[in-house]
């Protein structure tokens, strides 16, 4: 791949918000009820998230701020895409009836967004290496990616799915840190 040789013009941070923008449009399209071409730019956008830590190890430009940066985007371009989801009339699931779609992409961000924050406040009080669980943000993309270029019409239960992982995961990861933290027995 053509980062693997030094080329000093490239900026990872540029990738990185190039990456959110293009996660930003899918959330969009999603809205336009538009799923494959949304597909497209979360593949896109997918694309940018993983070419800024390239760019940024082939080029010696890996920055504490670049880090910052690319996960706060990263927490950006989720609420983009399950916030258009949430708006897009698309959320509706036949066997929960009685539950707004804006519900489900609703949960869809807060599972997301606690998948991220339980890995930032276990770091915080101590504990490291708190990358576990099923559902990182790399299975959540590709499931939506995969969904909604393959089974555009089944978008819904990818999100479904996507809560179910998230909510699994937020407690593994809770798990984690207590096996990690907790007293031991004398």
């Amino acid at each position: 791949m053509f980062v693997g040789k030094k080329m000093g013009w490239l900026d990872p941070n540029i990738s990185t918000l190039l990456g959110m923008i293009s996660c930003i449009v899918a959330g969009c399209f999603f809205i336009a009820q538009e799923v494959f071409i949304a597909g497209i730019f979360v593949l896109l956008g997918g694309f940018f998230d993983i070419l800024d830590g390239a760019i940024a190890r082939a080029n010696d430009k890996s920055t504490d701020f670049g880090k910052f940066l690319d996960s706060e985007t990263d927490r950006f371009s989720d609420i983009a895409i399950f916030l258009g989801l949430a708006y897009s009339g698309l959320l509706y699931v036949q066997i929960f009836p009685t539950i707004p779609g804006w519900l489900w992409g609703t949960l869809a961000i807060v599972g997301s967004l606690m998948v991220s924050y339980t890995r930032a406040i276990a770091e915080n009080v101590g504990v490291s290496e708190i990358k576990g669980g099923i559902a990182d943000r790399f299975l959540r993309v590709v499931i939506i990616i995969f969904t909604a270029l393959l089974l555009p019409n089944m978008i819904n239960y990818a999100v479904l799915i996507i809560i179910v992982l998230c909510f699994i995961t937020i407690g593994q990861r809770i798990m984690m840190v207590y096996r990690k933290l907790k007293p031991k027995s004398k």
